[in-house]
């Protein structure tokens, strides 16, 4: 999640209220309209609360959604991270039940997510996608949850292996934003069929659990 620096004004009871009605507005606006045509000012009509409070929280109402969307979006990683770390884990059930979260996530959100004028993910919010999925790849390596393909020599401890890790987790973290954007594009399909053809792609590095010490 994006913050500002110097902002976090912690578990005050006001910011609190503050942060939690900026969060229901921005997404209850978003839904109403592109977000790239909400203003600040109409936000914080919504919220009930003032400029300067706005600005304690986000520079922009896209860079607010992006922090909205991600506090949901980091409750599914956190549960994809508890169930990954078990030790008899199936990683093909894992990828289903955190890829299916956020599936319905994005269907559920629908409305904000798709960009009006081209029917594609919004492209700061294909970003943001892209960047949970790219975190959460390259925790479940840096874990031994996964071990990456050897590739021209290249193992933990090398002077490449965390480049090896990087692409890894950014081959599979933009296949994963794609697959939903196209999913969020085709009410033709169900999310259990998207699943399926996920999880029939996927690498089999993806699938197989690493050999832990």
């Amino acid at each position: 999640m994006e913050r500002r620096p110097g902002r976090d004004r912690g578990a005050d009871p006001r910011s609190i209220r503050s942060r939690a009605a900026l969060s229901r507005a921005i997404l209850e606006v978003a839904a109403e309209q592109p977000i790239d045509q909400v203003t600040i000012t109409a936000l914080c009509e919504r919220a009930g609360v003032t400029r300067r409070t706005f600005y304690n929280y986000a520079g922009s109402p896209v860079e607010l959604l992006k922090q909205a969307l991600t506090a949901e979006l980091d409750e599914i990683g956190d549960q994809m991270r508890a169930e990954s770390a078990q030790s008899d884990v199936d990683l093909s059930v894992a990828v289903r039940h955190s890829l299916g979260a956020i599936l319905e996530h994005v269907h559920r959100n629908g409305s904000i997510y798709r960009d009006t004028v081209t029917g594609r993910v919004h492209p700061e919010l294909y970003v943001l996608l892209g960047d949970h999925f790219f975190d959460a790849v390259r925790h479940s390596i840096l874990t031994s949850v996964r071990q990456i393909p050897e590739i021209d020599g290249v193992r933990a401890g090398s002077t490449r292996y965390l480049a090896a890790i990087d692409l890894h987790a950014s081959f599979v973290a933009h296949a994963y934003a794609g697959v939903i954007e196209k999913a969020l594009d085709n009410p033709a399909v169900s999310n259990d069929f998207v699943l399926d053809i996920v999880v029939a792609t996927l690498p089999d590095w993806m699938l197989n659990k690493a050999e832990r010490p």
